[in-house]
């Protein structure tokens, strides 16, 4: 295709002049393809669920019917119960605010991710009154 412009030679597919930048015109082109029909019925969230771990109805913390989603995952229950371990703040804060709560899923979760919290600033505590023991024998 040759520029209106210049007359340069371009790509058939080009969009502009690649010797003076002058838009190309554009050739009509022919519509998409339609998207395909798949021959299986398309499966609903709902009936695709299926539970994990200890709930009384065999999945989540917290998960109703079968089908229902899970109040507060697995993975975020034990992914704030071991960040809790590094920055105790974070069990702290979680804790009170799922206690909080009216759900019963979301008290347990709560107070485990709370005492988690607890005991991690109990822990670091004695980790540092530790090393300022060690620290006063040496020096």
């Amino acid at each position: 295709m040759h520029c209106p412009d210049c007359g340069h030679s371009n790509d058939a597919e080009a969009r502009f002049c690649g010797e003076c930048g002058t838009a190309m015109p554009q050739s009509p082109q022919s519509p998409p393809p339609p998207p395909p029909v798949s021959a299986s019925p398309p499966v609903s969230r709902e009936s695709s669920w299926q539970p994990v771990g200890g709930g009384p109805e065999g999945g989540s913390l917290g998960a109703g019917p079968r089908g229902a989603a899970p109040v507060v995952s697995n993975g975020l229950k034990w992914g704030v119960a071991a960040g809790s371990l590094l920055l105790p703040i974070l069990g702290l804060v979680m804790g009170i605010i799922y206690i909080v709560d009216a759900n019963p899923a979301k008290k347990s979760v709560g107070k485990l991710w709370l005492w988690t919290g607890i005991a991690a600033i109990l822990f670091w505590c004695g980790i540092g009154a530790i090393g300022g023991f060690m620290e006063g024998l040496a020096g």
